[in-house]
């Protein structure tokens, strides 16, 4: 069997990728927890940042939460990014292969600013809940 978090990776690329709006702004480049190098700006990113097994019924069912953000040099450009994040995923359902996804919310808005190598960038996104059961 697949690891959750694997499949959880590809159903979240799959979605992103799924808004013309936000592909268009960052030309396709979604990256699960780390930007190898290729994309210098206006990238998605995410990772996963707590939560697994929740244990609260037969069936087996987990709780996760991810950090998903647009990176950018531009604010607004950072901004705009990050509502297409939330249009693409808050009140949506993931795809995933034996599994029934019944809650993906955003939980907490993210916002960091930081310099690397003299450029400034703009981080905005949000944290998200997935909650899944597996089917029987």
């Amino acid at each position: 069997m697949t690891d959750i978090l694997t499949l959880l990776s590809t159903a979240l690329v799959t979605k992103l990728t799924a808004n013309t709006p936000l592909v268009g702004l960052c030309n396709g480049e979604i990256w699960d927890a780390t930007n190898t190098g290729k994309a210098t700006d206006n990238y998605v990113i995410f990772q996963h940042v707590s939560g697994g097994d929740s244990n609260t019924s037969p069936r087996r069912d987990i709780d996760v939460q991810y950090r998903i953000e647009f990176v950018s040099m531009d604010l607004a450009t950072a901004r705009q990014g990050a509502g297409y994040i939330d249009d693409a995923l808050h009140n949506q359902e993931l795809s995933i292969e034996g599994w029934s996804n019944y809650r993906t919310e955003r939980t907490q808005l993210f916002s960091r600013d930081e310099v690397l190598d003299g450029t400034l960038y703009r981080r905005r996104g949000g944290f998200y809940r997935f909650s899944l059961d597996m089917n029987s």
